[in-house]
C-alpha cells in the first residue's frame, strides 16, 4: 500500500471520507487482493471492501472484491491452509452488508463461513471460548471482536464462553479501563 499522492488531510468528515475511499478505490482498482508491503492482503482487502460498505461508495470495487472472494476464498479465509477467524468474520461482514448469505460463500464444500468461524473456537485450556488456534499474543481481542460481530450480524448467537473470554480480557480498575489490550496471558497483570 502507497500513500504517494494522498491528498492533504481535511478536518471536515465528509470531505476526508471522499478522500479516504477514492484512495481505497484506486487501490482496489489496481489489484485484488490488494497488496501490503509486496504480498497480497486479503485481511486488508477486506476491510477495505467493510469501509467502503460503511461509506456508502465504492459499488463496482466491492462488487470486484465480492467476485474475487467467490474465487479464491480459501487464500482469503484460510492463508496456510488453516481457518483466520479475522478473516472468516471479515468475509461474513461483508456478506451480510452486501445482502449475500455467509453460509454459501463460493463452492462447496466449506461455503458455510459461520460454521467454519464458529469451528474455531477453542473449547478448552486456559483460553476456552477464543476463536482461531493461532498464537493471540498480537490479535486476540481484536480477532474476537471481530468474530463476535460477524456472528451476530449472520443471525447467530455466540457462545457465553466466547464473550466471556473477550470481557475476561478487558483492562479492569486501572487507569485504562474499558480498554483492550490485544491479549493478556496473565489477567492478574495490569494493562
Amino acid at each position: 500500500i502507497s500513500t504517494a499522492g494522498a491528498v492533504a488531510p481535511s478536518e471536515d468528515g465528509p470531505t476526508s471520507a471522499t478522500y479516504a475511499t477514492a484512495w481505497l478505490a484506486a487501490q482496489l482498482d489496481a489489484g485484488i487482493p490488494m497488496q501490503n508491503f509486496g504480498s497480497p492482503d486479503w485481511g486488508v482487502t477486506l476491510d477495505a471492501a467493510l469501509g467502503m460498505v460503511a461509506s456508502g461508495s465504492g459499488g463496482d470495487q466491492i462488487d470486484a472484491v465480492w467476485s474475487a472472494l467467490l474465487v479464491d476464498r480459501d487464500a482469503a479465509v484460510a492463508p496456510g491452509g488453516e481457518d483466520s477467524p479475522g478473516r472468516l468474520a471479515r468475509a461474513v461482514l461483508l456478506a451480510v452488508a452486501i445482502g449475500e448469505d455467509p453460509t454459501q460463500v463460493g463452492a462447496a464444500p466449506g461455503a458455510d463461513l459461520v460454521s467454519r468461524l464458529q469451528a474455531t473456537r477453542r473449547t478448552a485450556g486456559p483460553d476456552a471460548g477464543l476463536f482461531g488456534s493461532q498464537d493471540p499474543t498480537y490479535d486476540g481481542a481484536f480477532r474476537q471482536g471481530y468474530a463476535l460481530a460477524a456472528l451476530v450480524a449472520a443471525g447467530t448467537a455466540p457462545d457465553e464462553t466466547s464473550v466471556e473470554w473477550l470481557l475476561s480480557q478487558q483492562c479492569g480498575p486501572e487507569a485504562s479501563a474499558g480498554a483492550w489490550m490485544p491479549y493478556r496471558a496473565d489477567l492478574a497483570v495490569p494493562c
